[in-house]
């Protein structure tokens, strides 16, 4: 793999783990059908950069590729002894560690649970199969047993009280509704400069679309300028943007 396509799943694996929705089994936002959705869309955007004709089943399929793998090496890792520690080969290795909590109780499966079309059409003896098998590659250790039988364990943070009503309340979002609720959580995570930027971009894609002005040629405008990053300043880029204002790549 090259070093761009590296960067590009570099920047798709960061999306993903920005958005629990689609990967955190325990989080409230897993269980808004409507927050699912708005992140996979986001997901399904990214990769279109690379693939045109990506769709949501495209990208379910990207991300288990990702998973199955990271897995397999998790179990490699817990299995190495001291004397011979286990190296992972894989360059996202680390990049998908926060996965590593949730790989006891989820599996490929659940990241296409809500409406996947991967899960929708597979035969009930199959999932069953795939339940098993994921009961198997994650046994519970002796530890873990002796834990839950000397240790009284609080009730699941989702069973409270303000847990379910905040599920409750993300579950009849509007898709409009989910798609902000999931803008806000990737805004909250940058960098006041970046937050000033981004500020900046979101106003002014909005303003022209409320002017009936966007078209797709300037998602490619800007998806050039991004590209172009690197080998310019961030000044350099801003104030081309500044000139530009979506010029149309037609006049």
């Amino acid at each position: 793999m090259n070093s761009r396509d590296r960067q590009f799943w570099t920047e798709f694996l960061e999306l993903y783990r920005s958005l629990p929705a689609v990967w955190k089994v325990k989080s409230p936002e897993y269980s808004s059908r409507a927050l699912k959705s708005a992140g996979y869309e986001q997901l399904v955007l990214k990769l279109r950069e690379v693939e045109p004709d990506a769709d949501r089943a495209v990208v379910v399929k990207k991300i288990n590729s990702f998973r199955t793998n990271f897995r397999r090496d998790l179990r490699k890792r817990d299995q190495s002894s001291e004397e011979e520690p286990f190296e992972s080969t894989l360059w996202y290795f680390e990049l998908l560690s926060f996965l590593e909590g949730q790989e006891e109780s989820s599996s490929c499966q659940i990241l296409q649970k809500a409406n996947s079309p991967d899960l929708e059409v597979l035969p009930e003896v199959l999932r069953k199969k795939r339940r098993s098998a994921v009961k198997d590659e994650f046994p519970a250790s002796p530890a873990d047993h002796q834990l839950r039988s000397t240790v009284h364990l609080p009730a699941s943070p989702l069973r409270s009280p303000t847990n379910r009503q905040q599920r409750k309340r993300l579950s009849t979002l509007s898709e409009s509704e989910a798609l902000a609720h999931t803008w806000l959580t990737q805004f909250d995570e940058l960098a006041p400069r970046q937050k000033l930027l981004a500020r900046k971009l979101i106003s002014d894609v909005l303003y022209y679309g409320c002017m009936q002005q966007l078209e797709p040629c300037h998602v490619a405008q800007l998806q050039r300028m991004m590209m172009h990053r690197k080998s310019e300043s961030p000044q350099t880029n801003m104030e081309k943007y500044g000139e530009s204002e979506f010029v149309d790549e037609d006049s």
